[in-house]
């Protein structure tokens, strides 16, 4: 998992921070400021957090860096101001790699008990009371997440072999489906921080993304995660596909992936939820890696019709943003946030015309160390911040 990096900003507002001074650097110029949801006095910065969004109404949970239990705050005014934090789950080593999403006002999440290193997970109706978290069991190969909704917790995982799709049912994981090879080796870490991402469309409807021997990979599923198609490439034969993310742009699927022999991202869509590919990559430029080998928590969102931005981390944990308006025929490189420390997969969301990223940083004031969950969210598909 990425780290945080810091610096420091001072409160202008409730709810509001803006960056020290008067600045005149033009990549800091595209901050015109973060929300503050918590903050907490200690040494150790907020390392996950995922945030979802229905229309003007924003969850973000949390571990706490103190207690190492699961919080969550919520907000109705589009980030503006938040509520109270509440504990949704006391146990302690809990919230690592949360997934939230939202429908309507039912909000699930899917975390990780690092005691147990066990998956949980929990659903709740009404905005944030009334949690009963469930926790699930691990098979013998390597967990990558769950995916909850309001048909039911499905998990994700490999045996270094093949990528699997099961469904929870009376206290295990049932009626394993094959989705497709897996020959990358380890995924990258127990809570599924590899080269693969998991989107969907509808209830239904799950796609999954990933590196498969230097190719990039895409299979759908329309019922429930029990039968996949063969999967399709949207990836040249001949690139070294290190990192993908993906995406739903209405029905359009999207997919931006990290080649390593040339250094450069490239993207590609589908009409078709994956059975082809439209012809010609779009090739969004080179990357700045510094000592990284691919992209730090490489993901790609749309925020409208039209709308997609790219944002990656890279190895001095700055935040880069390339976006299009036009569905992903042409790119535009947005300014570079080398402020901001490296975030993670599900702190980036788009919705509404509207991108939201989630970060952290410490203000030390008269030699009190405070850390600080901001987001940022930008209403121009990343030239500004506010």
């Amino acid at each position: 998992m990425g780290r945080m990096k810091t610096f420091v900003a001072v409160a202008l507002a409730a709810g509001t921070l803006a960056l020290f001074g008067g600045c005149t650097n033009p990549v800091l110029n595209a901050v015109k400021a973060v929300k503050l949801i918590t903050s907490v006095q200690g040494d150790t910065l907020y390392y996950d957090a995922a945030i979802a969004a229905s229309a003007g109404t924003l969850y973000v949970a949390y571990q706490d860096p103190n207690s190492n239990t699961l919080k969550l705050a919520s907000s109705s005014d589009n980030g503006e101001s938040w509520t109270a934090p509440i504990e949704i789950d006391a146990s302690t080593n809990v919230g690592t790699a949360p997934y939230a999403t939202v429908d309507g006002t039912t909000i699930y999440l899917d975390y990780w008990n690092g005691t147990a290193s066990v998956p949980k997970w929990c659903t709740v109706t009404g905005g944030g009371t009334g949690w009963s978290p469930t926790t699930g069991t691990s098979p013998s190969i390597i967990f990558l997440r769950t995916l909850t909704n309001s048909t039911g917790t499905y998990g994700f995982y490999t045996d270094k072999t093949s990528l699997f799709c099961a469904k929870w049912s009376s206290g295990s994981w049932v009626a394993p489906s094959t989705i497709g090879a897996w020959t990358s080796g380890f995924p990258g870490g127990d809570t599924g921080r590899g080269p693969w991402c998991v989107s969907t469309m509808a209830n239904d409807i799950f796609a999954i993304a990933w590196c498969n021997g230097g190719q990039v990979n895409c299979n759908v599923t329309h019922n429930y995660g029990s039968a996949w198609t063969a999967p399709t490439q949207p990836s040249a034969s001949s690139v070294s596909a290190t990192a993908v993310a993906s995406t739903f742009m209405g029905s359009v699927y999207c997919v931006v992936y990290f080649d390593a022999t040339s250094g450069h991202l490239y993207f590609r869509r589908s009409t078709d939820e994956g059975s082809t590919w439209d012809a010609g990559t779009s090739d969004l430029g080179s990357v700045t890696l510094g000592s990284l080998t691919k992209p730090s928590s490489l993901g790609i969102q749309s925020s409208g019709s039209t709308n997609l931005a790219v944002m990656y981390f890279d190895g001095t944990n700055a935040m880069h943003t390339v976006s299009s308006s036009d569905g992903g025929t042409t790119w535009t490189a947005q300014p570079v946030l080398s402020q901001f420390g490296a975030s993670f997969l599900d702190d980036f969301q788009g919705n509404n015309a509207t991108l939201y990223v989630l970060t952290a940083f410490n203000n030390t004031t008269s030699g009190v160390k405070t850390q600080m969950l901001v987001m940022l969210k930008s209403q121009d598909n990343g030239a500004t911040w506010y």
